[in-house]
């Protein structure tokens, strides 16, 4: 579930007041896309955000009167130089911006299923519905709005890089699970954001866990032929991300045993991400964590980021160094 939904439930669990704000429509350029959501509390809190600036005080304004009023709210904005004001937020675009004073709590999400939330923005109702390719939009003054699984980071390795990886990937809105088989380094001191840790072989471990299209895998363990291994059992999964750490060296290596024992094809290794990350010129760990996590966020989104992946070019070179052989 979005975590200012989420978060939303628990404020009207406890009793709280609150009114809950959604950017439904958005035109041009503008600070937030459509989905942004924002909880506005007449404490002065403010949980989510609609991009800042003018905007988010503007909304404040009507969110914190709605509370009074007990009445829905829809409004637009064209965010120019007459809706600036002394903000400087010119951004030249146009928002629609629905306000509920005090919903009804978000309807439970089944876990790693796609579903789309179905909005009425004349009564405020919602409903769930399953759907396995959800589309964000307004139709019939009716905002529908994807529920996408939260993605899973499996973490193959818990050393220092693994540590690091999983710092990030928790606080960028991945469920981490972490597979080691020394529980020196695979534990909760080391792990604290972790959903899940598994003290346990990874390639072995890797196995009785569920694979799909929400899962991320990045293999960071203590040695090359342990990262093979792990990548045996995961390489014809349908994971939206598999990415191995090491040198080009090392994936040539795995490329042209893979091809060899007939594990995988040439083809196959055109979805593995090694070496990992986006080229930012990371030299420590922490440096190279944020780099695999960009690459991560980047899958997420479906935006193609440039990659530090030398894969195509080190496929070319297995393929002539194992006819050579023949």
């Amino acid at each position: 579930m979005d975590a200012v939904y989420r978060q939303l439930n628990e404020a009207l669990a406890r009793g709280e007041r609150v009114a809950l704000a959604v950017l439904v429509e958005a035109k041009g350029s503008t600070p937030q896309k459509a989905g942004a959501k924002a909880l506005f509390f007449p404490d002065g809190r403010i949980i989510g955000t609609l991009g800042g600036g003018c905007l988010e005080a503007e909304t404040r304004t009507k969110a914190l009167r709605a509370l009074d009023t007990g009445e829905l709210q829809t409004f637009h904005a064209v965010l120019d130089d007459d809706f600036g004001w002394d903000d400087g937020l010119i951004c030249g675009g146009s928002v629609r911006i629905f306000i509920q004073p005090n919903p009804a709590q978000i309807p439970a999400i089944p876990e790693r299923q796609r579903a789309v939330l179905i909005t009425d923005l004349r009564t405020g109702h919602r409903e769930l519905r399953a759907d396995n390719q959800p589309v964000m939009c307004v139709e019939d003054e009716k905002f529908y709005e994807p529920v996408l699984p939260k993605p899973t980071l499996i973490i193959c390795g818990a050393g220092h890089l693994g540590e690091a990886v999983a710092k990030l990937g928790a606080w960028s809105g991945f469920t981490v699970t972490v597979l080691d088989d020394r529980p020196d380094y695979a534990n909760r001191q080391r792990f604290p954001d972790a959903h899940e840790i598994i003290v346990a072989d990874p390639a072995t471990a890797i196995r009785s866990l569920p694979v799909d299209a929400a899962t991320y895998i990045t293999l960071v363990t203590r040695g090359h032929r342990h990262d093979a291994q792990v990548l045996r059992e995961v390489i014809h999964s349908n994971a939206a991300y598999i990415g191995m750490i090491g040198s080009k060296r090392k994936l040539r290596t795995v490329v042209e045993g893979f091809i060899k024992e007939g594990v995988a094809t040439a083809e196959d290794f055109h979805r593995v991400h090694s070496p990992m990350g986006v080229p930012i010129g990371s030299t420590n760990v922490e440096e190279i964590a944020v780099s695999i996590v960009a690459e991560l966020v980047a899958v997420r989104r479906g935006v193609k980021a440039p990659s530090l992946s030398a894969t195509g070019l080190l496929l070319d070179s297995a393929k002539d160094s194992l006819a050579s052989r023949r």
